[in-house]
């Protein structure tokens, strides 16, 4: 594991009490000390220090046996696609499914909506894609956190507003036709000297229909 020296320091003292990762260092710098938290140079510029925090915050984080364990924090799309895919398959009842419409309701946000990143507003296609995933896994659409977020998404378009990536699960799952997605063509690209290759990436499937 190699870990990258961002801090400008003296490389010419003497190095103690310094944790160093790895062995790979930029000519002329080292790695700042780390025990005791000594206080930034005031040469460092406000761009340094910032990085130099961020460094020093991160070997603090840092298991004994090298690696690092945090939570990866996102929207609830992935989740919510999981559970959209697992009834595509018929396993909307399996433990796991359960376990990440637990997680889906547990970001529902005090409006009734989920959002796009933590502290953000509710966002649509999230939102459409969360009370559908939680009514799939069997959450009675009748639960007072099913009806404040039916209002919401109402409120805010309801689901033929959502963007191209939602309505092709609500197409696959039968919520829409298909013709309500947009048509993804194949992309061709001519490379000198090779082969034309084709892929199915559009720049439609991530706006609104």
């Amino acid at each position: 594991m190699i870990a990258i020296d961002f801090a400008v320091t003296d490389a010419s003292k003497p190095l103690e009490g310094v944790r160093v990762i790895g062995s790979k260092t930029a000519p002329g710098r080292a790695f700042a000390p780390v025990n005791g938290s000594p206080s930034l140079s005031p040469h460092l510029s406000p761009h340094q220090i910032a990085i130099e925090r961020s460094r020093r915050h991160l070997i603090e984080m840092q298991r004994s046996d090298g690696h690092w364990v945090g939570e990866l924090q996102g929207d609830t799309i992935l989740e919510s696609e999981f559970v959209l895919l697992m009834a595509f398959l018929g396993r909307e009842r399996e433990t796991r499914v359960r376990k990440a419409a637990r997680y889906i309701l547990d970001q529902q946000m005090s409006g009734g909506g989920w959002n796009n990143y933590p502290g953000g507003p509710a966002e649509l296609s999230v939102s459409v894609k969360a009370y559908f995933a939680l009514k799939l896994a069997g959450h009675d659409p009748e639960a007072p956190y099913m009806g404040q977020a039916r209002r919401l998404i109402r409120n805010m378009g309801g689901a033929e507003g959502c963007n191209s990536f939602t309505n092709f699960y609500l197409a696959l799952l039968g919520q829409l036709p298909y013709d309500s997605c947009p048509p993804c063509r194949p992309k061709s690209c001519s490379c000198p000297g090779g082969p034309i290759s084709t892929s199915m990436r559009c720049r439609a499937g991530r706006e609104p229909s």
